[in-house]
């Protein structure tokens, strides 16, 4: 048995081209488990931001995990799993262009600004900066590097991780005055037996600890903890070793 994946590599920490152009991150762990525990192989299909819904009931893939926003519009063409992460939207600038970002009643108000959003981030761009002129590529680069946007609608992980890269731009986080995005996993219209099953499953996945071993990898770069073996009753009592 085989099952579709739809995915998007511009999200670092949690779905990625790596430098051997292997696709990893976080969502992409939680796919590999998830094949693993349905016992079937995974087929990797690029998504079309714009079309996901249309795609999904098309059974271009059969679920969509990269990091995707959930938020009004799009629950009208899809259904999701329930959210697994909040973040705060923020604006990438750069650094030297900084102060001119921090007075966010000023920025809102400010009209000639160039800012860049793609997917869900658009609603975000259009609700809280309507003076804005609003820019609508496919990606980040090289809108931002090139001068050619003053600033970058994102998610904070995702834009942290980012800046990391790009020693040049920096953060602006509001701490939620601009809004927060929730990240979920797309499905088919309809489909509530599979969205029901993925709940479950997302939620075991919490209790047995794998979301947190996922997080503090993939999220906080901590190396994996050597698991500890199971408490045995020969072992831990009798002292017997094999």
């Amino acid at each position: 048995m085989s099952s579709k994946l739809g995915y998007e590599i511009y999200n670092i920490p949690y779905c990625y081209q790596n430098d051997q152009n292997q696709l990893v991150g976080y969502d992409i762990a939680f796919a590999y488990q998830l094949a693993r525990d349905l016992d079937c192989s995974l087929e990797f299909v690029p998504i079309h931001l714009e079309k996901m819904g249309e795609e999904l009931s098309a059974g271009r893939y059969d679920l969509v995990m990269a990091a995707t926003i959930m938020d009004e519009e799009r629950i009208v063409a899809m259904d999701f799993t329930h959210p697994y992460t909040e973040q705060d939207n923020v604006l990438v600038v750069p650094l030297k262009q900084r102060s001119g970002f921090v007075n966010l009643d000023q920025l809102i108000n400010q009209p000639g600004v160039k800012i860049g959003a793609v997917g869900g981030y658009k609603y975000v761009l259009q609700r809280h900066f309507p003076n804005a002129i609003a820019v609508t590529p496919t990606h980040i680069d090289p809108q931002l590097t090139h001068g050619q946007v003053d600033a970058w609608v994102w998610s904070h992980i995702p834009a942290f991780i980012w800046c990391l890269s790009h020693p040049g731009f920096v953060v602006m986080d509001y701490h939620g005055l601009i809004g927060k995005r929730y990240f979920s996993y797309p499905v088919r219209s309809g489909a509530t037996d599979f969205t029901s099953f993925l709940n479950n499953w997302l939620a075991l996945k919490d209790q047995s600890g794998f979301k947190h071993d996922m997080y503090q990898y993939w999220i906080e770069g901590e190396t994996p903890k050597k698991d500890r073996p199971r408490w045995s009753i020969l072992r831990d009592v009798l002292h017997w070793v094999q």
